[in-house]
Parts: structure tokens; C-alpha cells; sequence
């Protein structure tokens, strides 16, 4: 049987990110909800997210303009 060896990489008690060294698994928790990561995946989280972030500041830096053409940002 394998023992885990699991590494905080950030966070606290609401939300952190735990890496287990034996398995190679990132998890997620975020409240009560944990997510198993892979690496790759992980990576992918975090494009997701920065991106979001940043078409969001976009979004409410612009919001003041009705002239601003809301399409050219590409949000789905």
C-alpha cells in the first residue's frame, strides 16, 4: 500500500491546494467540494481562471462606456 505524502502548496482552511507527492495529484478544495488535478489539468485551471480574471477587469473597467463594442472581448 502506498502512503501518501501530501504537500500544502497554498491556501487555508476554506480554500487550499494540497499536492500529493506518491500519487502525483493536485486537489482542490474549495468549501466542500475537492477536486482531483493532474498536473496538465491544473495547468489548465489556472489559464481558465487567469483568463476569466481578466476579461472580467476588462468587463468592469469598459462597463462605464456604452460605446464600448462588448463582442470584441469574445465572451461566451
Amino acid at each position: 500500500m502506498n502512503e501518501h505524502k501530501k504537500v500544502l502548496l497554498a491556501g487555508d482552511e476554506e480554500i487550499n491546494l494540497v499536492f500529493c507527492e506518491s500519487c502525483q495529484i493536485a486537489e482542490l478544495t474549495i468549501g466542500g467540494v475537492s477536486v482531483r488535478l493532474t498536473e496538465k489539468s491544473l495547468h489548465q485551471v489556472h489559464t481558465a481562471l487567469h483568463e476569466g480574471l481578466m476579461k472580467l477587469s476588462v468587463l468592469k473597467a469598459t462597463a462605464v462606456s456604452d460605446e464600448f463594442d462588448y463582442d470584441s472581448l469574445n465572451l461566451h
